[in-house]
């Protein structure tokens, strides 16, 4: 089919041009226009960092922003937050600002991901709301099953939709990092049931309580327009998107009023080495956005890979401003209500039950009832971690007391943290391997290295990962052993953990082995391989209408992937047309013949346009081989099943022999199809006959007319055996129709106008005949004929002549016939027949 290019072109946006282009029509071949279209604003691989230069930071206390990689092309910069601390963040943002349109790709990706950090990736105008939203505070809140209930004590201004946090409550249950209002029964008072983690906790019943405040979670950073990416849960192939224009609200993806996450590809880090004191991370997926003026457009591809992209997030409606400047942010925030250690433990102590007294270093600030979790006491065997959350028994200053494992005699450990557990979200990033041995010495490469061993071998830990020792003090006593801190990890293998102290990390003086006690926890880490930004013009070429027969001007349209939906037009059969397109799915053929006239019902391949059909991931895989029969041995003839072409429109079949045996053993195989889905069935391609094993045949590639394939296997001789296998290579590739036939036995070539059967060859340009023959008193005489209805057939231009113990052929170029097949010009006097073959191609 085609499609012609006309010679309108519209240049939208107002930048100077750069890179000059020049568009040619094609069926002129003149000169059309010349304009700008394209500009690199930013083309960062991160190979060095110097901030200022192309980002500008703005880093929160003790989050990190620093490059890394050493190896396997692997360079990145490291935004780390810091699992300590709430309510903050930090950002890099270009020091260029563009305006529309802009295409952005990102190849960033994660060492995990946690509930409550939030990591975007964002297009935003320089400009920022006019007004800012105050946290509120919190009259009343209550939680019934799913549906958590507040009320304000002022009105708090929210819509549905909107991202918030809860903090404060003196039920922790009821303190969420992440939430989003459902509804909003009057202007104080909102309800929220989920948020990008799913449906939150159920409770029974808890409150009301009068305490706590209400946070809102800021989509694009607080700017005025633009458009977002965020990675707020804590599951590697959601992501929530957003984009607002000119201060108004933000639009989401996802469920509006829930959980506003869609799915997306990975990102999560793929390790390219794994070897100590080798740092080479690289993204799993790049992720790209377009911005223009009346839409956008977020979608995602493996990175270094050919697959199809993607799309993930598109707007028309709510589109950014294209007056206003925008620059690229990357933005890490820590949300209110994250779970995290409120004490580091200076002593745990049983005595004779099950009861423990944990002391912490400073005021907790917990109270009785909130739920806890607890790690990092030296000590497993009595006070082994506590995992889930649990509620405290008695909590005041900086002790408390908690149920912890069996009764035991008097006993004392140290080490580790308790943490307050927010919204009942227990991160994964608290390692549950307990340091118990601690060293810090130095290294061969001249800094100083701390060497931990673990209770049992370290899990969720990779080379070059970075996290926060928390806790690590002498088991007996308590002391602190002064690394607590970030470090990243230089070598990890079973219980031996080494790492690298970070920046803000001051290491104290080396000591020797140490029995400790202590806590790791893995940091949320943003890994950013490139950053690529490029200004575009945007150039509108209009498909303009040409006469049906004009294919010289025609484009070209090649299908990549997704759904080709089209209409059900169908032309009268014979019609001169350009395109016809003829189906290959018997359900569809049925359903656009139904619909059709009745002249054209009765052809197929009149279809202009096929509907429904589709092209998905399957067709792409190109080629794949189906195994119609397995491999066994044949002794009688036999015709298979029918099989069902998976995808694809052409395929090669291949015959894989292994022994052979019997008394002149022969096997002739011929390909056939059926458009009727196995009741009416014809000759594809004859093979060559076969009489050895130990050896593969295969066909040329064949064009796919029917729905069904099936193989008519004959076997001829003496108690013949052939241990073969059938396998169909199936694919997409652009093939020219071959079709061919063997006749052994029907063509008589003694009788005058005596003829092979017929062989389809619609689509084929060419015909040839072929004969074989032994001994022939006077040989034959041979022409083919074709027929455009199968019943009236005509001859070709040509005959050919047999000739005793040889083979001669006929080629007649120049074809169009619905089937072809070759005859007897002049008879034979005595002829022993090889065979006849009849090729059209």
């Amino acid at each position: 089919m085609g499609t012609n290019i006309g010679t309108s072109i519209q240049v939208n946006g107002n930048k100077p041009p750069n890179v000059a282009a020049v568009l040619i029509d094609p069926s002129t071949g003149e000169a059309m226009s010349t304009t700008s279209t394209f500009s690199t604003l930013i083309r960062d691989a991160f190979d060095n960092y110097v901030p200022e230069e192309i980002w500008h930071p703005s880093v929160a206390g003790g989050d990190i922003v620093v490059l890394d990689g050493n190896a396997a092309g692997a360079s990145y910069i490291v935004i780390s937050k810091d699992p300590l601390a709430e309510n903050t963040v930090t950002t890099l943002t270009s020091v260029a600002n563009m305006q529309l349109a802009i295409e952005a790709s990102f190849g960033v990706h994660m060492s995990q991901r946690v509930l409550g950090q939030e990591f975007s990736l964002e297009l935003v105008s320089t400009d920022n709301i006019p007004t800012t939203f105050t946290d509120l505070t919190i009259s009343s809140v209550t939680q019934t099953t799913t549906t958590i209930a507040v009320t304000t004590s002022a009105p708090h201004g929210l819509a549905v939709g909107n991202a918030i946090s809860t903090y404060g409550v003196s039920d922790s249950r009821l303190n969420y990092p992440a939430l989003v209002v459902a509804s909003v029964p009057s202007p104080t008072q909102f309800t929220a049931t989920a948020g990008p983690g799913g449906t939150i906790q159920s409770i029974a019943s808890a409150g009301p309580y009068t305490s706590g405040f209400v946070s809102l979670r800021a989509r694009l950073g607080g700017s005025a327009s633009g458009t977002s990416m965020i990675f707020e849960n804590a599951t590697a192939t959601n992501a929530s998107f957003y984009s607002r224009s000119n201060s108004g609200d933000a639009l989401a993806s996802g469920a509006v009023n829930g959980n506003q996450s869609v799915s997306i590809g990975s990102t999560a880090s793929v390790q390219l080495v794994n070897t100590a004191y080798t740092y080479a991370f690289t993204p799993t997926t790049e992720y790209r956005v377009a911005l223009m003026s009346d839409r956008l457009q977020w979608y995602d591809a493996a990175v270094d890979a050919t697959a199809q992209a993607t799309a993930r997030y598109t707007r028309t409606q709510v589109v950014p401003d294209n007056t206003k400047n925008y620059v690229v942010r990357l933005r890490a925030t820590s949300n209110r209500a994250t779970t995290r250690p409120v004490g580091k433990i200076v002593s745990a102590q049983k005595a004779g039950t099950t009861t423990a007294t944990i002391t912490t270093d400073v005021a907790h600030n917990l109270t009785t009832g909130d739920q806890i979790v607890i790690y990092g006491i030296a000590n497993q065997t009595d006070f082994a971690n506590i995992a889930t959350a649990t509620v405290a028994a008695t909590a005041s200053g900086n002790q408390l007391t908690i149920v912890m494992g069996a009764t035991t005699p008097s006993i004392t450990s140290a080490g580790g943290f308790v943490a307050r557990v927010q919204g009942g979200n227990v991160p994964s990033s608290f390692i549950p391997q307990v340091a118990i041995s601690a060293t810090l010495a130095t290294a061969a490469d001249g800094t100083q290295a701390l060497t931990l061993t673990g209770s049992a071998a370290w899990t969720g830990l990779l080379i070059g990962d970075y996290v926060n020792v928390h806790g690590l003090r002498v088991a007996a006593g308590g002391a602190d052993l002064l690394c607590d801190g970030a470090w990243k990890v230089r070598n990890v293998s079973t219980t031996t953990l080494e790492l690298g102290a970070l920046q803000g990390t001051v290491p104290p003086a080396n000591f020797g082995a140490t029995v400790c006690g202590g806590a790791i926890i893995k940091r949320t880490d943003l890994r950013i391989s490139f950053v690529r930004l490029y200004e575009f013009d945007r150039l509108r070429v209009e498909a303009l209408s040409r006469p049906a027969g004009e294919v010289a001007a025609s484009m070209p349209v090649v299908v990549q992937g997704g759904s080709v939906n089209v209409g059900s037009a169908v032309l009268a059969a014979g019609s001169a047309q350009v395109g016809l397109v003829k189906l290959s799915d018997g359900t569809n053929t049925t359903a656009v013949k139904a619909a059709s006239a009745a002249a054209a019902a009765t052809d197929p391949s009149a279809v202009v346009t096929l509907s429904p059909n589709s092209v998905g991931a399957v067709n792409l895989a190109i080629p794949t081989l189906v195994a119609d029969v397995a491999s066994a041995a044949l002794t009688a003839t036999t015709t298979t099943a029918a099989f069902t072409p998976t995808f694809g429109s052409e395929y090669e079949v291949n015959i894989v022999l292994g022994a052979v045996t019997g008394t002149t053993p022969t096997l002739d195989v011929v390909v056939q199809e059926s458009d009727d889905s196995g009741t009416n069935w014809y000759d594809v391609y004859h093979f060559e006959r076969i009489t050895a094993g130990n050896q593969v045949v295969r066909s040329p590639k064949l064009v796919l007319t029917g729905n069904r394939v099936r193989y008519v296997q004959t076997v001829g001789g003496t108690t013949p055996s052939f241990t073969r296998a059938v396998n169909r290579l199936q694919g997409n590739a652009q093939v020219d129709t071959v079709r061919r036939l063997f006749d052994r036995s029907t063509i008589v070539l003694t009788t005058l106008g005596s003829a092979t059967p017929a062989l389809a060859a619609r689509g084929c340009k060419n015909a040839q005949l072929v004969i074989n023959l032994g001994a022939a008193t006077t040989p034959p005489v041979m022409k083919l004929q074709a027929t455009e209805n199968g019943a009236d057939w005509y001859d070709l231009p040509g005959t050919v002549s047999g000739v005793a113990s040889s083979t001669v052929q006929l080629t007649v170029n120049n074809i169009n016939a619905l089937a072809i097949r070759a005859a007897v010009g002049t008879a034979g006097v005595t002829v022993t027949a090889g065979y006849v073959a009849v090729k059209a191609f």
